[in-house]
């Protein structure tokens, strides 16, 4: 990838950055390349819930990098990291992997729709420049294979088909209303409630690609969450709670009501141990009118309600661990303090 001239810094002893490419910005005053773990957050928007554990981790010390597609210009948002890139679209893998080569990359957050970009440019990086902390959390980006990963493992999910099949059949075997969703995306955006034939007909022929969409039962009832933190030797914690407002219809929570819900928790351990992914984990539940739960939603990244509530943040801060065990360069293996099992 070419880069603009005078932009790269080149070898100094110990200081090396990659060029950055032509059109892209940097925090230039941020060049050297960095030993200290990272976690990286790749956006396309402000994500208040990343922004929220950001400033958790700058306060504690650990180094913070945020790559956002949009446009440029300085906002209050860049005082939560260390570093800050901004591009003017969407970067390719071999790209990004350039932005982040002069970073150890502990972990990543990303917005599901650059998630799989983000996962292919993390393994564009030698070992040596990251860890593997997000093995197997691209497995569950895609929405519509998510659902017979859940019934494997003994879980309920509503039934799916996919976009590609008639609406008519899809009312005929799912009945209405139903829900039209595409099959990576995240915060209720392309999910739709559609009450009759004729409405769905008419959104299915203003889709370019029926391939990225499917069809979803539509299930009535209370919503629910669980969230919790895998770590290398397993669960570290489960929090669970109610969603009373969202933001906007079938958005992110506005409102939360954390308890201890023992049948959502033991579900959550049921999930968790079988999907043997590390991190953040998050999903949804909607309890219908006969106490019956079913999960329509899973995903790998910080949740929604972590900052809700100060003392579930300070569990999470403190069960996440993560402020002081993160992958260390060259496999080195640092204290592991503050857990909160």
């Amino acid at each position: 990838m070419s880069a603009e001239p005078g932009r790269g810094f080149r070898s100094d002893g110990e200081r090396l950055t990659a060029t950055v490419p032509r059109g892209w910005s940097a925090d230039v005053r941020d060049v050297a390349r960095h030993p200290k773990p990272a976690v990286v957050f790749i956006d396309d928007g402000p994500w208040e819930n990343f922004f929220h554990l950001a400033a958790a981790l700058r306060k504690s010390g650990t180094r913070t990098v945020r790559v956002t597609v949009g446009p440029e210009g300085w906002q209050p948002d860049h005082l939560l990291f260390n570093r800050t890139v901004t591009l003017p679209v969407r970067p390719d893998a071999s790209g990004l992997a350039e932005v982040l080569s002069t970073e150890y990359v502990a972990d990543v957050q990303a917005a599901e729709n650059l998630a799989t970009t983000t996962y292919a440019a993390l393994s564009l990086l030698p070992t040596s420049r990251r860890s593997d902390l997000w093995a197997g959390r691209s497995d569950l980006l895609d929405k519509f294979r998510v659902g017979p990963v859940l019934r494997d493992i003994g879980l309920r999910t509503p039934d799916t088909l996919p976009a590609s099949v008639s609406g008519r059949k899809a009312v005929a075997e799912l009945s209405l209303p139903i829900v039209l969703k595409r099959r990576v995306g995240a915060s209720g955006v392309d999910v739709r409630i559609i009450e009759s034939l004729g409405e769905l007909e008419e959104a299915l022929a203003q889709i370019e690609c029926l391939d990225e969409w499917f069809f979803e039962r539509f299930v009535s009832g209370g919503s629910m969450v669980c969230a919790g933190c895998v770590g290398d030797d397993g669960i570290e914690l489960i929090a669970t709670y109610e969603v009373l407002k969202r933001k906007y219809p079938l958005g992110p929570s506005s409102e939360v009501h954390f308890q201890d819900d023992a049948i959502v928790t033991e579900t959550g351990v049921q999930l968790m141990s079988a999907l043997k992914v590390r991190g953040f984990i998050c999903f949804d539940i909607i309890r219908d009118a006969e106490g019956t739960d079913w999960i329509h939603d899973v995903n790998t990244r910080i949740f929604g309600g972590f900052s809700t509530c100060s003392d579930c943040w300070v569990r999470f801060l403190g069960g996440v661990s993560a402020l002081s065990h993160w992958p260390q360069p060259g496999g080195a293996d640092p204290a592991r303090s503050g857990r909160d099992t």
